[in-house]
């Protein structure tokens, strides 16, 4: 299982990874700790990756990385925080720190044919075989050829 660790102190992020992330990956999970200086504030974290960024607000100690950012292989995921104080003025942005790089994966819809899902016209030759080998042994309502 793939988890992401991010360690907040000020301004700066440091974000560390147990595994790989893949293209298509859903569900990988982030925890956070931040320091003193971040206790009082409201907390936004923003991943982005090949263009996309997603924000994800609100944040206290877990998250999850949004499947979003994760559907481009060969990008450098990243993720950025910022602090917004009871004002409503943002008090600490960090500097984007980087979780590491999209990977491809194995991917059914990349293979002509993948066991046990055969292509839509093989499933139907296959069928129409089925129906012809019983009609010739007899088997519809006491047919027989």
């Amino acid at each position: 299982m793939t988890n992401i660790q991010v360690t907040v102190t000020g301004a700066e992020a440091v974000a560390t990874i147990e595994g790989h992330l893949t293209c298509g990956m859903v569900g990988v999970p982030v925890t956070f700790t931040f320091d003193e200086t971040w206790e009082t504030l409201e907390k936004t974290a923003i991943f982005r990756a090949g263009g996309e960024s997603y924000c994800i607000r609100g944040i206290h100690s877990t998250a999850t990385v949004p499947w979003e950012v994760l559907r481009k292989t060969g990008c450098t995921l990243y993720v950025g925080i910022y602090g917004v104080a009871e004002d409503g003025h943002m008090a600490i942005p960090t500097l984007w720190a980087t979780i590491g790089t999209v990977e491809t994966g194995a991917d059914p819809e990349t293979t002509e044919s993948c066991d046990p899902t055969l292509p839509i016209w093989k499933q139907a030759i296959d069928k129409a075989d089925a129906v012809f080998a019983a009609a010739e042994r007899g088997e519809f309502h006491g047919y027989s050829p």
